[in-house]
């Protein structure tokens, strides 16, 4: 896990799926991280894009 994302909370989601050995889908996301070190130098504060995937049942 990389990031808890609030409910409600927008995700960007890229055309990238896959699906596991159970069937599940899973869909590749991007979702703002406040709590991570920058990647940065010249950043004005903490926090990054964080780019991972969520199974497809939980997002609307």
């Amino acid at each position: 896990m990389i990031c808890e994302i609030p409910t409600g909370e927008s995700l960007e989601v890229y055309r990238d799926s896959a699906k596991d050995k159970k069937g599940k889908n899973w869909l590749k996301v991007e979702c703002w991280n406040p709590d991570a070190p920058s990647l940065y130098e010249d950043s004005e504060g903490p926090g990054t894009w964080e780019t991972g995937w969520i199974s497809e049942s939980q997002v609307e």
